[in-house]
């Protein structure tokens, strides 16, 4: 079962976490997860570009330590990093040390105050031990891009009908993701545009 659009129970039993921004404001806050790789990050940063448009990556720390000069042409482009842990862990499989150890190896090559766990998985003890350091990301709005079995024509259809000001966004820029991206994407900042929505970091 996809759930587009975050509950608000859920939100409120969470109060500690960045769900989405300021509501009155026409702006969207755009992320992209697990990236940076040279199959996709460099099709999403040129498609943002022609919208004039600025997102959030949440790096996988083993994928800027492979491709640094991805992450060095996102920061030139102006877009914002966060850290995404070092090997795209589930926090739930972990223990808290070993989690814990995974994102500050991630720090090390993504500089970031902001952090989203993979899968969008914590345990309290992690969420309350990381909460100390960093400012935690979730979403109001995720567009399931990894999905095999999701056509583009309702991606689409959900982004636009779900889409408010103030909403953060989940993207990937990934393997999994790039087919449903390259169709997606460029439909939706056209309409996102259109509707008047600017498109701005999450900090």
């Amino acid at each position: 079962m996809r759930i587009f659009k975050t509950p608000a129970w859920i939100k409120k039993t969470l109060p500690g976490i960045i769900w989405s921004k300021n509501p009155s404001i026409p702006t969207l806050y755009l992320s992209f997860d697990d990236g940076p790789i040279p199959e996709a990050t460099p099709w999403v940063i040129d498609t943002l570009k022609d919208y004039a448009a600025k997102a959030t990556f949440f790096c996988v720390g083993d994928n800027v330590r492979k491709y640094p000069h991805l992450k060095d042409r996102l920061l030139k482009e102006g877009h914002q990093l966060g850290n995404h842990t070092m090997h795209h862990w589930d926090a739930w499989k972990f223990s808290q040390e070993e989690y814990l150890q995974d994102i500050q190896q991630c720090s090390q090559w993504v500089e970031s105050d902001l952090f989203r766990p993979p899968y969008g998985h914590l345990k309290p003890n992690q969420y309350w031990e990381i909460k100390k350091t960093y400012r935690i990301i979730y979403w109001d709005l995720i567009s399931y891009d990894f999905d095999p079995d999701l056509s583009p024509e309702k991606c689409l259809r959900v982004l636009k009908s779900q889409t408010r000001s103030g909403s953060i966004l989940v993207f990937h820029d990934s393997l999994k993701s790039i087919r449903l991206l390259k169709v997606v994407l460029p439909e939706f900042l056209k309409f996102c545009k259109d509707e008047g929505y600017a498109f701005e970091t999450i900090a």
